[in-house]
């Protein structure tokens, strides 16, 4: 686990103080119900990348594949090529679509609304009498996922929040568009909120716009895509990122002391003071807070740990909300430390504070109840996938933030 922020007070005596995809799969609605019309023209999915002929003066049009584009926007195709964007269809999805999406064509379907968007990578399209197999699929565009094309072509236009000024599409290949969504966060909403979704408790499992929505940064207009793509640039971090969360979160330990009787007390208290929505959002991450005594050979000492998880943790047969403890828009989460009465805090050399973060942590327990009921039989590309896609959940986690307190004689 990487180590992000570590604290060392040295105190006296005196002063010693967080089904996986199948969640997403009901085809719910791309945004809410005020969303625009231009929304819902652009997201009407599965949306085609190639129209019929090449628009505007372009004689060829444009090439859909994100290394083409690199030949004229080299940094926004780096960004992108290291965001979860790019890694969209990687094993996780595809292990659960094996051995082929044409077996259960309206799941692979319903994934690919958010996961593949474009109809060109889909190996299946939707007719009047079921499904079939799409003409028109291409692997290697499916294999990029979220690509530049995913969200910026259209019937071989080429969509963004300005428009170059005086260069013909013979000049650069292609036709563009000028489109004010690009910059708003409704663009974003169409799978950052799936109204129509599946519900626990009355509320969508991808309820992001909503939280958004009913936060001081919507009416501030402070968008997704300026905390997520702050100067354009491409990347999206978020919670799998350490330095993204800690500018999003303020984090603050006291130490009481320890009493006559012999017990102690601290507080560690998280405050959402920039995250423009619930902090996790979603119901994959969680973040944990522990706190524990060591003894001067640098043990835990026995039952004093204790531990507290934020986040919104749902069954993986998605029959209940287990709880929600995630923390608001300048809200706040309290773990007040406080050691069991048999716990010997005379032997304790250091009290420890830390915070945890798993972003996968749903898909975690999902790839893990899957590989446990699958077989290399079975299917061993499946398999291997499985295994690949927990491995990289498993990985995921972080250290976010240690406090040590050295407790004096």
């Amino acid at each position: 686990m990487r180590s992000v922020v570590i604290v060392r007070l040295y105190l006296s005596t005196a002063i010693v103080a967080a089904t996986a995809l199948l969640l997403f799969s009901s085809a719910p609605t791309p945004v809410g119900a005020e969303s625009s019309k231009e929304t819902l023209a652009h997201w009407d999915r599965p949306a085609r990348a190639i129209g019929a002929e090449p628009a505007g003066n372009s004689k060829t049009g444009p090439r859909p594949y994100p290394k083409d584009c690199a030949a004229c926007h080299p940094a926004k195709e780096a960004d992108w090529s290291g965001s979860l964007h790019s890694r969209s269809t990687g094993p996780g999805l595809m292990a659960q679509l094996a051995p082929h999406p044409g077996e259960a064509p309206g799941f692979a379907t319903a994934c690919y609304r958010c996961h593949a968007p474009l109809i060109e990578q889909s190996e299946v399209i939707a007719t009047e009498t079921g499904f079939a197999i799409n003409p028109a699929f291409d692997p290697v565009l499916q294999s990029t996922g979220v690509s530049c094309a995913a969200c910026h072509l259209r019937g071989s236009v080429i969509y963004g929040p300005k428009k170059p000024a005086n260069i013909e599409a013979d000049a650069i290949g292609h036709a563009t568009a000028k489109s004010a969504l690009f910059s708003s966060s409704e663009f974003c909403a169409a799978c950052h909120q799936l109204d129509g979704g599946y519900e626990l408790n009355g509320t969508v499992l991808t309820n992001t716009y909503n939280e958004w929505k009913r936060s001081r940064y919507a009416t501030s207009g402070i968008t997704c895509q300026k905390c997520h793509m702050p100067g354009k640039r491409h990347l999206w971090r978020g919670i799998h990122d350490p330095e993204m969360v800690l500018s999003g979160v303020d984090i603050a330990t006291t130490y009481d002391g320890n009493a006559e009787d012999g017990s102690l007390s601290a507080r560690l208290t998280i405050t959402n003071t920039g995250v423009g929505h619930m902090f996790p959002t979603y119901v994959t991450p969680s973040a944990t807070v522990t706190a524990f005594l060591k003894d001067n050979r640098g043990n835990i000492i026995e039952r004093s740990k204790q531990s507290a998880t934020i986040g919104r943790s749902i069954a993986l047969d998605l029959s209940e909300e287990l709880f929600d403890t995630r923390i608001a828009p300048d809200g706040k989460f309290d773990f007040h430390y406080t050691v069991a009465e048999d716990v010997d805090t005379a032997l304790a050399k250091e009290l420890l504070f830390e915070v945890t973060v798993a972003p996968d942590e749903f898909y975690s327990r999902f790839f893990a109840s899957m590989i446990e009921n699958s077989t290399p039989q079975a299917g061993a590309k499946k398999y291997e996938m499985l295994k690949e896609a927990y491995k990289a959940t498993v990985a995921s986690e972080y250290l976010l933030y240690q406090k040590v307190f050295v407790l004096g004689d």
